[in-house]
Formats: structure tokens, C-alpha cells, sequence
């Protein structure tokens, strides 16, 4: 078992569902099966083979989601990349890890001509959109929990970065932790603006809510102005961030204005959570749980 083959079972028994949403656009569960199995089908016609590394350098997206799941079912092995790096950084671990392709976000163009490594393969978020468009019948090839499914770098602090290899058994262990110690279910709406390039976005939050056969939704970024809204239109069961994020959601003056009754979890990681924090997020949200 793996979270691609939950994936494709959950596309199978509920093909309907509402995977992911981006910006108002809504991914169903076969949507975003089909358009991984598209991404796939591309990588494996171009003759990538079983681990061989693509970087992602991509920033929050339902594309993102695409990628990071079509890369796998071609039984290649997916790297996301820290966006917020210099170019000097992002070069060593392009470097480090011999990766083959990159996909990048063309927002992120600067970025990447600074960088001097070359790859064999280089896709930009149009190109990805057009093979999103095209037909195919993909032949994907058979995976083993063991092989390596994800590489992460770290953040280098106590010298370089290391890339850590996880394996497909690893992520679906890490899924099924997560998803039940937050008492998941269908019906889990996750609400994530952190970044996907981390393991808390990707690993902790949205691949645990697909394990589940909820929805993601995805935003580019936390905002100030917009996430409190966002939370309530998108009818979010559940949120994540650090705790500087709530102090800013906390000290907005329309939150009183707002309905949250969607909402049941608060999540926050990356920092330690101040007790005054928890004590007037539990005022401010009495039926939501921290």
C-alpha cells in the first residue's frame, strides 16, 4: 500500500469529490488523477527511470498537488524545493542530488537563471499546463513501498543540507499518523497557506487529508487580509500555522464579523505556541479545538 494507491482508489470509489481547490478552481478526485497520470506518462515517454530525482520548484498550487503525485506514479522520485532559498543555496542541492528535470514556477524565473546547474530536462508551469491539456493513456509501472518517493533537503543550519530519502512506505506511515491523531475523515476541508516545499504542508497535512478522501485547499500564501475570508468561503474544517499567524488573526478587527462554524481543528507548528496564544485563541474560538 502507498498514498498514490489510496489516491487512486479514492478517485475510483468517489470520483466526484472535490480533491483540491485553488483559487476557485475545483479539482475532483479523478481531475487530479488524471492530470498526474498525465505528468507521469510525460516523464516516463522522455525515458526517466525508477529513482532518478525531479526537482519541484514550485510555489503553492493545485499544479503543485499534479506534479508532486505524477512524478511519483512514474515511479520517479520528486523533490521539492525550498522557494524561499538564495540561488546559491538552491544550486547545491540541485547539484547534491544529481537531479534530472526541474519544474519550476516561471514566478520564480530569477531565481533559477541564477543558478548554474544544468539539467536534462527543464519544464516550466506553461509547458506542464499544456501537457495537463493532452490526451493519454498512461502505462505506469509498479511501485514498491520501499523505493524512494520523496527527497527533502534540510535546512543546512548545522552545516550543509542533507537530502532526506523517504520512502512511499514512510509518507503513507506519516499520513496514517497524522490523519488519525487529527481524527480525519471525507468530510475534512484542510485549509493550507504555509508552503507545500515543506514536510508539515505536504506530509503532515495535505497528503494525510487525500489519504482520508477530503479536500485540500490550497492557497499561494498566508495573507493578512484575505485568509480570514478565505477560511470562511471555502467552508475549512481545519487550519494550520505558526503561531505568529494567529497573533496577526487574532488582532484583526472583523474577526468577530465572521461565521466559523465549519471550522472544528487549529493546528500550529514551526514554534513554540506562547500559553497567553492558546488561552485567546480558545476565547476568541470556544468550539474549536487546539
Amino acid at each position: 500500500m502507498t498514498v498514490l494507491q489510496a489516491l487512486l482508489e479514492q478517485a475510483q470509489a468517489t470520483p466526484n469529490a472535490e480533491a483540491v481547490v485553488f483559487e476557485n478552481e475545483v479539482w475532483t478526485y479523478q481531475e487530479l488523477v488524471d492530470k498526474a497520470q498525465k505528468i507521469a506518462q510525460f516523464l516516463l515517454e522522455k525515458g526517466y527511470k525508477k529513482d532518478e530525482i525531479v526537482a519541484q520548484f514550485t510555489l503553492n498550487s493545485n499544479t503543485f498537488m499534479a506534479i508532486y503525485y505524477g512524478v511519483q506514479l512514474a515511479g520517479l522520485t520528486v523533490m521539492p524545493v525550498n522557494t524561499k532559498l538564495a540561488p546559491p543555496e538552491i544550486d547545491f542541492i540541485f547539484r547534491h542530488s544529481e537531479a534530472k528535470v526541474l519544474i519550476f514556477d516561471e514566478k520564480l524565473q530569477a531565481t533559477v537563471d541564477a543558478t548554474t546547474y544544468t539539467f536534462e530536462h527543464v519544464l516550466s508551469l506553461t509547458e506542464i499546463e499544456a501537457i495537463l491539456q493532452e490526451e493519454s493513456i498512461p502505462t505506469l509501472p509498479q511501485l514498491d513501498n520501499e523505493d524512494t518517493a520523496v527527497v527533502m533537503y534540510t535546512s543546512g543550519t548545522t552545516g550543509k543540507p542533507k537530502g532526506v530519502m523517504l520512502s512511499h512506505r514512510n509518507i503513507l506511515e506519516t499520513a496514517q499518523i497524522w490523519s488519525d491523531s487529527m481524527n480525519m475523515n471525507e468530510k475534512d476541508r484542510m485549509f493550507i497557506c504555509t508552503p507545500l516545499f515543506h514536510c508539515a504542508g505536504s506530509h503532515v497535512f495535505a497528503v494525510p487529508t487525500i489519504l482520508k478522501g477530503g479536500t485540500v485547499i490550497v492557497e499561494e500564501a498566508f495573507s493578512p487580509e484575505q485568509t480570514l475570508k478565505k477560511i470562511v468561503e471555502t467552508k475549512a474544517t481545519i487550519f494550520f500555522g505558526v503561531p505568529a499567524m494567529y497573533t496577526i488573526l487574532l488582532n484583526k478587527p472583523e474577526l468577530s464579523t465572521y461565521n466559523f462554524e465549519q471550522l472544528r481543528l487549529f493546528c500550529y507548528g514551526a514554534a513554540p505556541m506562547p500559553y497567553e496564544l492558546v488561552k485567546r485563541l480558545k476565547d476568541a474560538f470556544p468550539n474549536v479545538n487546539v
